[in-house]
């Protein structure tokens, strides 16, 4: 397997492709974009062979104002974030963005419960931040997006607005929707609410199976 450091965004973006050319024979597809998966995600699906018949955006960017991941935590609608900080070194000599979800210490233990899951039961979360992954190839936040923007407003698109994410306030959720509204302005996002925090697929996993196969 790959370290991190070595996977590029064109390799995430042909894994994303690969597999809606493999679920093609399906009549109703909808990519699931979450978190850092949305710039492969929103890069690979307009030029799939099978082609996304729905994008849901899940906690996921909006490549399409700012094209890279890490365009978004540094605007003023952002501000208010509240950011862990779980990450046990500088990204360059770990050779990936890297965090700490098992740290022992309680005080970070709550930390990366508010920022992340809040909605979840204190005595629930060790089970839930086992399963978070402990890096992200430095490509995918770095590397801009390859977007098809003709191709890509044709595809129907959602953005599940979550309006408890202390992660990403609902200002930052609204600014890239915008943007987005901005580059194909004849085909809106969808922009349902979730009365969810960063993580519904833990907090509210069946609200969001039921909002997301309507």
């Amino acid at each position: 397997m790959p370290q991190p450091a070595g996977v590029t965004m064109g390799e995430c973006t042909r894994g994303v492709w690969d597999t809606l050319r493999r679920a093609g024979r399906h009549r109703r597809l909808v990519l699931v974009a979450h978190r850092a998966g949305g710039t492969p995600a929103w890069s690979a699906a307009p030029c799939a062979p099978g082609p996304a018949g729905r994008i849901a955006c899940l906690c996921a960017s909006v490549p399409a104002g700012r094209p890279r991941l890490s365009g978004h935590p540094g605007t003023p609608e952002n501000a208010t974030a509240r950011r862990h900080s779980l990450s046990p070194g500088d990204p360059q000599p770990l050779d990936a963005v890297r965090t700490d979800p098992l740290q022992p210490d309680s005080a970070c233990v709550q930390e990366l419960r508010q920022a992340r899951s809040h909605g979840t039961p204190a005595g629930r979360f060790d089970r839930r931040r086992s399963a978070l992954g402990p890096g992200l190839p430095p490509a995918v936040p770095a590397a801009p997006a390859a977007l098809a923007t003709a191709r890509w407003g044709r595809i129907p698109r959602a953005f599940w607005r979550r309006a408890q994410d202390r992660a990403l306030p609902t200002a930052a959720q609204g600014l890239m929707t915008a943007e987005a509204g901005r580059a194909v302005p004849g085909a809106p996002s969808t922009v349902p609410t979730l009365p969810a925090g960063r993580s519904p697929i833990a907090d509210r996993p069946r609200e969001l199976a039921g909002t997301l196969v309507r």
